[in-house]
């Protein structure tokens, strides 16, 4: 029995430090962060896949002012993915200048924040790990 106990604390122990949030497969979840006066229409954001051609897009429907969306999963997100919405009837689109350099995000949640300013123009999005 006292070679017994060792042997569990150590099985136990490897188990237990081995077990992190990219071991467990947890996927990207992005959710938008309305910070703007104004309500944000068809808001998408577009993102990279591994098993397609294409981009995907994820729509995130109709935000209201100050208003968070639900966290959707997402493909292969970049560190500042493209995002689209319609404001007052304009249709916005953020696109990073150069995705060269920029990393993959790794699992876990993120907000996406976007402002707007008086004119209706989208000010540079805030990505952050929750």
């Amino acid at each position: 029995m006292k070679k017994l106990l060792p042997l569990l604390i150590t099985v136990v122990s490897l188990g237990f430090f081995s077990c992190t949030k990219e071991s467990l497969n947890i996927p990207v979840q992005i959710r938008i962060q309305n910070l703007s006066s104004y309500s944000i229409q068809s808001v998408t954001i577009v993102s990279e896949s591994k098993n397609e051609p294409f981009e995907q897009q994820y729509n995130y429907g109709n935000l209201g002012s100050n208003q968070t969306s639900s966290y959707v999963e997402q493909g292969v997100v970049y560190s500042m993915p493209t995002c689209r919405f319609e404001v007052n009837g304009k249709w916005l689109e953020f696109v990073p200048r150069c995705q060269v350099g920029l990393n993959e995000l790794k699992s876990g949640r993120y907000t996406l924040k976007i402002t707007t300013d008086d004119l209706g123009n989208i000010t540079y999005p805030e990505l952050i790990k929750d």
